[in-house]
């Protein structure tokens, strides 16, 4: 994997990124700040974990995948039986 250093580079930029947001909420159509709640928060934190360790190849793909059944449930983000259900329920 050497000979890449940008990957790392990229990843560190998305997720400067992503915890600005994580931070400050986002703004919706009107204008108006909408915060994340703190199952939001969790999981746009799992996403941005995943994102560096799929970029930079850190770990295997995947096991890579695996990082939101094990994280989610045990962060209260979702039950174990939603972060790993076939299609989500809402």
């Amino acid at each position: 994997m050497s000979g890449a250093p940008w990957r790392t580079s990229v990843a560190a930029g998305q997720s400067f990124n992503v915890a600005t947001l994580v931070r400050h909420g986002d703004i919706d159509a009107t204008g108006t700040l909408v915060e994340f709640t703190s199952a939001g928060r969790v999981t746009l934190a799992v996403m941005t974990w995943m994102a560096l360790w799929w970029v930079t190849e850190a770990i295997d793909i995947f096991a890579t995948a695996l990082l939101p059944i094990a994280v989610l449930p045990t962060l209260g983000a979702v039950t174990i039986g939603e972060a790993t259900a076939r299609t989500p329920t809402s």
